[in-house]
């Protein structure tokens, strides 16, 4: 499972600015792109009986358009590619244009000694077209 208040990623702890200058990018027909990011990845256990990994989440947008993300989907991967375990859930997260969002102190817990944590999150941006992000972490 994934710690941390509920599901761990239900609100902002932190945001801050990428850039002051922001172009009027549905004008231009963009779209927003994010990017989400792990630390640290990978990530080890503080003890080898303890099933808990500790890491930070950053979802970043950085084309100029802001996002609503309103779906997280969380699968845990055996090191043969397996989905071992999987977690979905309602989300609602806005992050602005050229800024990003920070989860501090998260943790997944898991009976496999190593896998892979797949984050896939997705939304819509301010102009309605879909997006999606995801990342993978590995668990030692």
């Amino acid at each position: 499972m994934l710690g941390g208040n509920a599901c761990g990623i239900d609100h902002v702890e932190s945001v801050s600015s990428l850039a002051s200058a922001e172009l009027n990018s549905q004008a231009m027909g963009q779209r927003a792109k994010l990017l989400l990011s792990f630390s640290p990845n990978p990530v080890y256990r503080n003890h080898q009986s303890d099933t808990k990994w500790y890491f930070d989440v950053v979802v970043q947008e950085i084309n100029g358009m802001g996002v609503t993300l309103q779906h997280l989907q969380a699968q845990w991967l055996t090191e043969q590619g397996q989905v071992h375990d999987q977690l979905e859930e309602a989300i609602n997260i806005v992050i602005q244009p050229r800024e990003q969002a920070l989860f501090p102190e998260l943790w997944v817990s898991s009976a496999l000694p190593c896998f892979r944590y797949r984050l896939v999150l997705t939304g819509r941006d301010e102009a309605g077209h879909p997006v999606q992000v995801e990342g993978e972490l590995a668990c030692w």
